[in-house]
Formats: structure tokens, C-alpha cells, sequence
């Protein structure tokens, strides 16, 4: 799981660099902070309609299914450099799978951890995010710098690919952790 998350802070850095170069290239610069603004609600939206459909994933696959989820509408960005609007829109639907894959991440942790080590566990996990956006952000600027916004977006999709790898070739080892909470057997999720 903190590897995913390295994987999805790449993502989340590599997207902030993308949309910031896209719209400076676009002659508009100022629209940056919206459209950002717009993958937040994004996010809400998201953990909303997770929530009201009875949650995020329980199981390894279904983490799998949601990070699969956030790597084709972040790389989809790539195709959106030509517009504010088209990054705008897709960016808000990109944004939907950020709430449900990190509350899914975050409710697996809390049932491995064992009895007393959550909060060294949830360190782990936002060192890991922030470590992952902080070299996301960086690569992708070099990138962005030398190829363009797209090269970033492009960059923020193989990100997004290695947490799905990461969690498919996982997937057993986090099924196994989550399964058990403070060395108590339980019920497998779904």
C-alpha cells in the first residue's frame, strides 16, 4: 500500500505540473487555479457517490479496478492540451476516483495495522503520497519543460499504471493483511 501511494502522489504531483503548463501554453495561465479547484470537486463528488454506493474497494481487486479508474481519466489529460475547457472537464472526472481510491487505501491500513500502530501505519502511508507527489511534480516539470504539458500528463499515466501493477501483483499480501485486524481473524470483505 505505500507503494501505491508513492504511485499516486506521482500522479497527483505529475497532474498539478501538467495543468499549470497546459494552460500557461493555452495563454491562460490564470485559469489554472480553477480548473484545480475543479479536480477537488472532483474528489468530493467522488467520495460522495462512493459513499452512497455503499463504499469504497474492500478488496485488493477492487482497489485495482479504482486505481485502473484514476490512471485512464489522468492520463486521458494528455488529450486535453488543446483547451481549457477539455482539461477543465476532464480533470473533474479524473478527480471522481481520487476520494474513493484513497479512503479505500486508508480503510485497508487501519484493519492491518496491528492493535496500536495505525498512526505509525498512516505515517507511512502520507510520507509515502507526499514523497511520491513531491518526485511527480518534479520529474514532470523537467518533462513539461522539454516536451510539453502532454509529456507530463503522458508521465502522470505510467504513475498511475504502476500502482495498478502494484496492486494487482499484491493483491494476495493486501487481501491477507486486510483480512485480519489486531491479529483477530475476520470475515473476508468482498
Amino acid at each position: 500500500l505505500v507503494l501505491i501511494l508513492l504511485g499516486t502522489g506521482a500522479v497527483y504531483g505529475a497532474t498539478e505540473v501538467g495543468v499549470t503548463a497546459a494552460v500557461k501554453a493555452l495563454g491562460s495561465a490564470a485559469a489554472g487555479g480553477p480548473v484545480l479547484a475543479l479536480w477537488g470537486l472532483g474528489s468530493l463528488l467522488g467520495g460522495i457517490a462512493a459513499t452512497r454506493l455503499g463504499g469504497g474497494a474492500r478488496r485488493a481487486g477492487g482497489l485495482a479496478l479504482l486505481l485502473a479508474a484514476l490512471t485512464a481519466g489522468h492520463g486521458a489529460l494528455v488529450f486535453t492540451t488543446g483547451s481549457v475547457v477539455a482539461i477543465g472537464a476532464v480533470i473533474l472526472l479524473a478527480g471522481t476516483t481520487i476520494a474513493p481510491s484513497e479512503a479505500s487505501i486508508a480503510a485497508m491500513v487501519d484493519k492491518a495495522a496491528p492493535a496500536g500502530t495505525q498512526t505509525e501505519a498512516f505515517s507511512w502511508l502520507f510520507t509515502a503520497s507526499l514523497v511520491g507527489a513531491a518526485l511527480g511534480a518534479a520529474f514532470a516539470g523537467w518533462l513539461a519543460q522539454g516536451a510539453g504539458a502532454q509529456a507530463a500528463f503522458a508521465f502522470a499515466g505510467v504513475a498511475g499504471a504502476f500502482t495498478v501493477v502494484v496492486a494487482a501483483l499484491g493483491s494476495r499480501n493486501i487481501d491477507d493483511e486486510g483480512s485480519t485486524r489486531r491479529g483477530q481473524p475476520t470475515p473476508l470483505a468482498v
